[in-house]
């Protein structure tokens, strides 16, 4: 018996939730990483709204008449990718939800390393590491790793959990819900990770991050400005709020330094 089948996850449904807006370089190649995965049982949610104009519809089309897996769903009056994610959620049929962008990639035994990882630990929260690589796909820089377990207060500091390599338990944490605001996907971890409630961390090169000109995280002022407004959110003062962005910045730093 392999690997996969011998796991008890191996047979409950993920739903990997991939939002697309005028993807059409991008989203084939995302796709058949998602189809190479040594996990079987998972469902591809393309989260596509009215507004994209180029050939994502019809190439997600092409594949979905391929493979019944892989449901393109139209977000009704979307606006933003939170919309479109908060719709994803409530369209998805599996225990796990499972995040990927329409322009980042997974290595073939991803899904299955990282659930046999949360069934052993009993975790409900999981991320791995990484790789960057650029708009055509040449590999950037060193594997970015992940601590054995993560805090809330170790994301107030520094996210270390990155979008395409997260699992999310809805039968333990419930329905993900995203705020309609920037640095969307650290306000979910962190609604998570209450005091006594950690994250797990893969330590293993399962993803590829997709460094794409013009993208929302390009910039580090900007990320520095959607940080303040996340501690905000969170309930903090001006002077906790100045604690944690300051002590994110020598971090980030640190951070880039060693990229």
């Amino acid at each position: 018996m392999d690997s996969v089948a011998a796991s008890p996850y191996s047979r409950i449904v993920v739903s990997i939730i991939t939002p697309v807006f005028n993807s059409e370089k991008f989203i084939g190649e995302t796709i058949a990483s998602v189809q190479a995965q040594s996990h079987r049982d998972w469902e591809m949610l393309v989260l596509i709204d009215q507004g994209s104009k180029d050939r994502t519809e019809a190439i997600v089309k092409e594949h979905q008449a391929q493979d019944p897996r892989i449901r393109l769903v139209h977000v009704p009056n979307g606006r933003s990718v939170v919309d479109a994610r908060n719709h994803g959620f409530r369209e998805a049929r599996g225990r796990f939800i499972a995040f990927l962008d329409a322009d980042d990639l997974w290595m073939p035994r991803k899904l299955e390393i990282q659930l046999q990882t949360m069934q052993a630990q009993k975790a409900s929260l999981s991320c791995t590491a990484f790789r960057r690589i650029s708009e055509d796909g040449q590999q950037i820089g060193r594997l970015i790793e992940v601590p054995v377990q993560i805090s809330y207060e170790d994301l107030l500091i520094e996210n270390r959990m990155a979008c395409l390599t997260v699992i999310w338990d809805r039968e333990i944490l419930g329905e993900p819900q995203m705020r309609d605001e920037k640095h969307e996907d650290l306000a979910l971890w962190l609604s998570a990770l209450r005091p006594g409630r950690y994250a797990i961390g893969v330590n293993e090169d399962l993803g590829r991050y997709r460094i794409v000109g013009g993208s929302r995280s390009s910039s580090k002022l900007r990320a520095a400005s959607w940080r303040w407004h996340v501690y905000r959110e969170e309930g903090f003062g001006r002077i906790e709020s100045s604690y944690y962005l300051s002590r994110y910045l020598i971090s980030s730093l640190k951070k880039y330094a060693r990229f």
